[in-house]
Order: C-alpha cells, then structure tokens, then sequence
C-alpha cells in the first residue's frame, strides 16, 4: 500500500477536523452564558443602587419637609427657645413613617436640640454631614452613625434657615436604621447566592446581606477599597471577604454636589461555582466527549501506524542510531519491500550512509594529518569559534603556559601581559567584528611565570556562502628576535662609544709621537703604540666588548719585547677579568714601560729583567712592574709622552698609579677596579 494512501487512513481515522468544531461551538456556548451572567450581575447592582437612591430622595424630601415646620425652626431659632414642640412633632413623624428612621434637630454649633427619642443633655453630632450641610446650605448624606442607645444609621442633614433667610442656624438630621435597611435589601435581592455590601463615603461598612452583622462599623481594607476605583465600571470578578470567587459590580450614589465623589457604595455579587454550573456541567460532558472522540483516533491511528508504517519505521530508527552512534557501515535492510516509498527511501538512506562512512573515513584522516602536522610545527597553532572563544591549542601552548585542557573563555587573556593586555582583546575584537585577519605582538606568560614575546597571526574561515565559520590562527615565539635586536641596539651603542674613544686615544698618541724633527722615529715610536692598542683591542674582542683576561692583556703587551716563555719578562697572577676601557689603558701603559725599559732601563743591559705581578686587593687589583739587573735608575728631570701618559692621562683608565725610580730598578704599581668574580687561579709565565 502506498504511504500516501496509509496517511490518509490515519487521517479519516482521526476526526480532527469535527473535534475541532465541537470544540470551537462549546467554546462559543460558553462564552454567551458567562456573557448573560455578567449582564445579569450589572442588572442586579443597578437594581439594588436604584433602590437605595429612592429611599435616600425619600429621607432627602423629609427632611426638606421638617426644614419647613415652625416647632422644629423654631427649635434653633433662639437660646431660650422651647424644644418640647420639636420633640413631639419628630417622635410622632418617626413612629409613622414607613422606613425605619431617627430625627433629631441639631444647632449650628452641631448639639442637639431635640430628638424623637430621648437623649442625654449636651450631645453634639458625630460625622460630617452636619458640618457639609452648614457650608453648603444643602443636603448632605453622611456615613455610618452610632446613637447613644447603641442604634446604628445612615446619616443625613439638611439645613435650616430663618424665616428670612440667611445662613444655616442649623440642620434637621435624618438616619436610615441599618437593621431596617439590611432586612429591606435582603428581602428584595439577597440570598444563598447572592451578597450585597453597602459602605459610606468613608469606606466604613453601612451592612452586608447576608452575612455576619459584625463587619457593620468596620473599615474596608486596602485590596477591598481598591474596588471602589472599579465604581460604575460594569461587572466584574473577585473575591470578597470570605474567599468566595464571585461575579458582580460596584455602583456609586452621590447626592451631593456634582464632582465631589461618591457617598456610597453599593456591591453586589453572585457566586461563580452557582451560576456557572449548568455551563460547567456542559463543559465537562464536552470534555468527555472530545476525549472519548481522541482516544478512538489515536486508537486507530496506533493500529493503522503499527500494521502499515510502525515495522519500516522500526527498521529506519534501529539504523539512524547505528549511525549517530559512528557506525556508518550499517544498513537499514530487513522485510521492506523494494517497490513501495519505504524500499527506494531505504535505499536512499543506505547510499547515504555509505556516502558518510566515506567522507567520515577521509575526514578522520586528514584531522589525523591536521594534528600531527600541527604538534610537528614549532608555533602554537589554535582554532577559535565565530564569536573569538579559543576550542583547540595543539601541545605546545599546553607545555609552555603549564595550562590543562579544555582551554576556558577566560584562560588566554589570563596570560597575557598586563601592560599588552587590554591593546591585545581590544585588536582580537576589532578583528572579529570586522571578519578580518588578525596580527599582533604581545607577551605570553610561561608555566613558571616569566613572560616571553609572541607574534600571533589569525585568518577568518568562511564557508561556500560567505558565512564565517571559525579562525584559524598560529602564534610564534619571537623571544630570540627580541632579545638580538636589544643586544644590537646595546652592541651598536657600545660600538659608537668604543669607536669615539679609540678615535680619542690615536688622536692623543698621534699628537704625542709626531712631535719633534726625526719623522722616521716618530713613525716608529706612533706604530708601535697603534700595534700595542691593536693587540688590546683583539683581547677585548673576543670577550665581546664585556670584559678582558687580565693576563692575556699582560702578555699581548710585552710580547713584541721578548715576552713568553724563556723571554725576559716573568708573568704571574689570578685570571682576573678587566673592564675594557681599563684593559687598553694598561696595555698602553705597559707597552710604554716595555719600550723605556728597552731603552733606558733593566732590558738595555744584558741579563735584565722585568717581573709583572698582580694580585687581588678587596674589589681592587694591584698589578706591579719590577725591572731587574739593569743599570742604576735615577728620576729623571725632564719626563717623555710615556711617562707622562702613564702618571696622568693613563690614571684616569686605571685608575691609582705609582712611579718608583728606585736604584735597583723602576717600580710601577696599578691599582685597578675588579670586573668579574672567576675564582682566583695560579697563572705563571
């Protein structure tokens, strides 16, 4: 059977389309009834405010009525007046009058006058109405009202004036009995079901039928007087004091002047449960229905599915979790026949999946190829997502911050210098939202942190579409680089200096030797001098501009003289190292003794010699020049360029310097600063 021709079974089986018109037409019945009982509870609220606004006007009319007789005006008219007269005119009224009712006749200072019940001496009206009816000149509904014989009111007043008018000299009080007015009210319009609350001006409970007596007197509470904000707003819905869930509405009476508010307020409400039962009870035979109509759908469904689709399916489900699961050589197979939609769709998952299993091979292999390729390279290599967050670093990042795999959103600008930090993500950031290639320098903290540069380069990845994919970046340690280019910048500078001085030197010893007539000996005397430096400046090379061994500097010196083994100079010290400004001031101070010696002292005679010795003095050297077996040595009167660049210009390098012509033979002592701490070894030539 074709699939299509299996769904549609399902389809007719199930009888949605006429659950859902039966759903929609109970919805609808629904929504009239609630719409009738709302109307009904408005109808009721205007109806119980009709009939308390009528008999307010009644009380209003006897009032305006008592205003007009002259034993009651005549009862405030002045201090001696006579209130007998008043008194029996209200007791008479009040006894006849068919709404239960008090009177009373107050003056303008609000103590009552008369009464038509008795009444302590000196009483004064409670409320405001009195007070509103003075200041108005009309008639004003007050609240709730308490007599002395404990009897609870409606308060009203209206004013009296003299026979010629002017203002109020008093007012003739009018108070509806609750007790009448909550059995008038009850009889017409409560019952089981239905509630009706009536409260003053000043949210004050005036009754509430039926119900307990006791909330008479009290004060709304906050959420209750909330409703009055809802007055004349049609029906509505709450709950009232005792929890119950009713439909109702809130109407206002005013009976003063226009704008100044309500003087009561009326609430009636029916309870919910009741009168929404019928419609409830529909309700719930509706649901029973709906639920009897589903179920035998997805009876049938379930049959229809289980004979005609659920074994496919089966066979279909049991191969897609082979796959999720990485088994892609699965195949669907079993018991479908290959004419129907379900044979060419099994052969359409099974190339599918041989098509997977293919590229999932070849994908294996070159993510294989991508990390080995990636430990084998000798930079951190990273991939990043399309937001920047780091997914993957190959071992090296790893081995050089000490850091654990997985690496955190936070990790990499934890490692960071602080001073390239915020410079390095606000470049990252620049570049992620610009899709743009990445390149920047920075200093990555080591495991053991220290801090050494990188130079990390990031290129976005989009897929066929233009959509960005990813990053893929690698990061070089370029410490080395760094550090050649600050010993360059350190060599070159030394350089300029070392170049300047040595330019100095010749300068001085050119001057110095070129003087006089004889050109060929003062050639001789400058070229040896330029080789004495020459040979001082190779020692010096070759430590590289920092430091020079004290003897190689020595035997450079009197090498040219007959220095070495079996020569006529005797060599002996520690290996002690010079600065090398140091070192060639006393190469040419040496070459200059040499070549005095050879001229005036112990080497122009046979068997002299000259013995140089030094030794450690604290962080001081002392290197000693002693001539030996020599002719008698005198000081002489007049000092050559040697002599004096070795006492005076010389001293400068070498710092302390001593000339001693002793007879046996000249003594010249150096004291000379210590650059180097090379333990002190015996050297003797």
């Amino acid at each position: 059977m074709p699939i299509f021709a299996r769904l549609l079974l399902i389809v007719l089986v199930a009888l949605l389309p006429g659950l859902a018109v039966a759903v929609h037409g109970q919805w609808t019945v629904r929504e009239l009834r609630e719409a009738e009982v709302y109307d009904s509870a408005a109808r009721l609220g205007a109806s119980v405010a009709g009939e308390l606004r009528q008999i307010v006007e009644g009380v209003e009319r006897l009032a305006i009525t008592l205003a007009r007789v002259p034993a009651v005006a005549s009862a405030v008219s002045s201090p001696q007046a006579d209130a007998t007269a008043c008194t029996r005119v209200l007791a008479e009224l009040a006894g006849n009058y068919p709404v239960g009712i008090g009177l009373a006749v107050a003056a303008r200072d609000g103590t009552i006058v008369c009464s038509e019940a008795p009444m302590p001496e000196g009483v004064r009206v409670t409320g405001d109405h009195h007070a509103r009816a003075m200041a108005t000149g009309r008639f004003a509904l007050g609240g709730y009202g308490r007599a002395p014989s404990g009897a609870t009111f409606l308060t009203a007043a209206y004013p009296l004036t003299r026979a010629s008018g002017g203002e109020p000299i008093g007012s003739v009080l009018v108070g509806i009995r609750l007790d009448w007015l909550a059995e008038r009210l009850s009889s017409r319009f409560a019952d089981d079901d239905t509630v009706v609350s009536v409260a003053d001006r000043n949210f004050v409970y005036l009754l509430r039928v039926p119900g307990p007596g006791t909330v008479v007197g009290q004060e709304a509470s906050a959420a209750q007087r909330a409703f009055a904000t809802l007055a004349e707003q049609g029906a509505i819905e709450g709950v009232d004091q005792e929890g119950v869930r009713r439909i109702g509405a809130i109407n206002g009476l005013a009976f003063g002047e226009p704008g100044a508010g309500f003087d009561v307020y009326i609430g009636t409400g029916v309870r919910r449960d009741r009168v929404m039962a019928p419609i409830d009870a529909a309700d719930r035979q509706a649901l029973v229905l709906l639920v009897g109509s589903i179920g035998l759908a997805l009876g049938a469904a379930w049959w229809g599915g289980r004979r005609f689709v659920g074994a496919p399916v089966a066979a279909l489900e049991t191969a897609a979790r082979r796959w999720r699961a990485g088994d892609y050589a699965a195949r669907v197979g079993g018991g479908i026949a290959r004419t129907d939609e379900f044979g060419r769709l099994r052969d359409a998952f099974d190339g599918m999946a041989a098509e997977i299993e293919a590229r999932s091979l070849a994908l294996a292999a070159s993510e294989e190829r991508f990390r080995t390729l990636s430990e084998l390279v000798p930079s951190i290599v990273w991939l990043a997502r399309p937001d920047g967050t780091f997914e993957y670093a190959n071992e090296r990042f790893f081995a050089f911050t000490g850091t654990r795999s997985p690496i955190a959103p936070g990790d990499i600008a934890a490692l960071l210098h602080p001073q390239d930090r915020e410079l390095t993500v606000a470049a990252w950031r620049a570049a992620i939202a610009g899709r743009t290639p990445y390149e920047g320098q920075f200093r990555f903290r080591r495991a053991d942190g220290e801090y050494e540069w990188f130079l990390a380069r990031a290129e976005p990845v989009f897929d066929g579409e233009g959509r960005l994919t990813g990053w893929f970046g690698a990061s070089t340690n370029i410490q080395s680089l760094k550090d050649a280019e600050g010993h360059r910048t350190v060599l070159i500078a030394e350089l300029n200096h070392r170049v300047k001085n040595t330019l100095a030197t010749i300068q001085g010893i050119a001057q110095q030797s070129l003087r006089g007539d004889d050109v060929a000996a003062a050639r001789r005397v400058f070229e040896g001098r330029l080789l004495a430096l020459s040979r001082a400046h190779d020692v010096v090379t070759r430590g590289f501009w920092s430091a020079a061994p004290l003897g190689e500097i020595v035997g450079a010196a009197v090498e040219p003289f007959g220095g070495g083994a079996g020569g006529a100079f005797a060599i002996e010290g520690p290996d002690r190292l010079l600065a090398p400004r140091t070192a060639l001031g006393l190469s040419l101070a040496l070459h200059e003794l040499a070549t005095n010696a050879i001229r005036h002292g112990s080497l122009s005679a046979p068997g002299g010699r000259v013995r140089i010795a030094w030794w450690s003095e604290g962080a001081h050297l002392r290197v000693e020049w002693r001539e030996e077996g020599g002719p008698p040595v005198s000081e002489p009167t007049r000092r050559g360029f040697g002599l004096r660049l070795i006492a005076s210009e010389l001293s400068r390098d070498v710092a302390d310097v001593r000339l001693d012509f002793a007879r046996e033979g000249l003594v010249c002592t150096f004291r000379l600063p210590a650059c180097d701490d090379v333990p002190e070894r015996a050297l003797a030539v």
